[in-house]
């Protein structure tokens, strides 16, 4: 039977508004693995709290499926902190520092939840960072070895962001328009802040070296975006061939088939605005083999 909800009208108050503000058309595939994977977990239609530890384990899900849903919000409350940041007036030199840390957290959290997701059993669920001599795997494993595996994604990003906060304050000209700051491409180029106070004076500054930094946020926030959407369909919302379903497929890169075959059922989009489950042909949870 097709579970008939829909993250505007079933999620919660902040799902419901980050729905119409930005994930409608920007990052859809968070409803699509909300319905998947979170909405079984809870137990709606009465609340929409998670299910207890017996009831979980009646319909073969554990703590770890809860970790993975916990994460998934968590993504949500991150990009909509940025969001907000992007929308309000006030001090551009705030914006830029809370946004940016915003959306690295965003990206933080949701290389660990991809990871957890194609490994499933090698992390624990409860275990955020690893303590000095342990041996069990935590979140902060996961996310190192995403970020490893697929040759650091959005690394400008953090880059810009690291500088913001562990390095010295970047040169910034003052426009009527906004405060104007280095790009993330040049902005190794201007440590010194005399490249830019002193161009009267032999300084080197380019115009073509500079944005707004209204903009410059705006910028990672699509890029994000598009990284998360791309990532939740290639790796998150696939059918047992590898492939995402077909009214979900979109740029991004196509996978091969995760070895475990974990991927027993898919989401694909019905008829108006609903999400359905539809299952896939499995054994003992796991996609058959041909």
């Amino acid at each position: 039977m097709p579970l008939n909800y829909r993250l505007a009208i079933d999620g919660d108050v902040y799902e419901k508004s980050a729905w119409n503000l930005f994930l409608q058309s920007a990052f859809p595939s968070y409803e699509a693995f909300w319905l998947k994977h979170v909405i079984p977990l809870t137990t709606r239609p009465r609340d929409i709290h998670f299910k207890d530890d017996a009831a979980l384990a009646a319909e073969d899900k554990n703590a770890e499926d809860i970790a993975i849903a916990q994460l998934h919000y968590t993504v949500l409350k991150h990009l909509t902190m940025a969001y907000e940041l992007i929308r309000a007036q006030g001090s551009d030199e705030l914006m830029l520092f809370a946004g940016l840390s915003a959306l690295t957290a965003s990206q933080d959290v949701a290389f660990e939840l991809l990871q957890r997701h194609m490994q499933r059993g090698k992390y624990d669920p409860w275990k955020e960072s690893p303590l000095p001599g342990e041996k069990a795997k935590s979140g902060k494993d996961a996310r190192r070895k995403w970020i490893k595996d697929h040759n650091y994604p959005l690394q400008r990003i953090r880059d810009y962001r690291n500088k913001l906060i562990h390095g010295r304050m970047l040169p910034r000209i003052f426009d009527p328009g906004g405060i104007v700051v280095p790009t993330m491409a040049s902005v190794e180029k201007y440590v010194d802040w005399r490249m830019v106070t002193n161009v009267a004076r032999g300084g080197a500054a380019s115009s073509s070296d500079f944005t707004y930094a209204r903009t410059l946020l705006q910028d990672a926030w699509r890029e994000t975006l598009q990284y998360l959407e791309e990532s939740w369909r290639t790796y998150l919302l696939v059918d047992c061939n590898g492939d995402p379903p077909k009214d979900l497929k979109g740029r991004g890169p196509r996978r091969g088939r995760d070895p475990d075959g974990d991927v027993a059922s898919f989401v694909k989009l019905s008829a108006g605005t609903l999400w359905e489950l539809v299952p896939a042909s499995h054994s003992e949870g796991r996609c058959e083999e041909d």
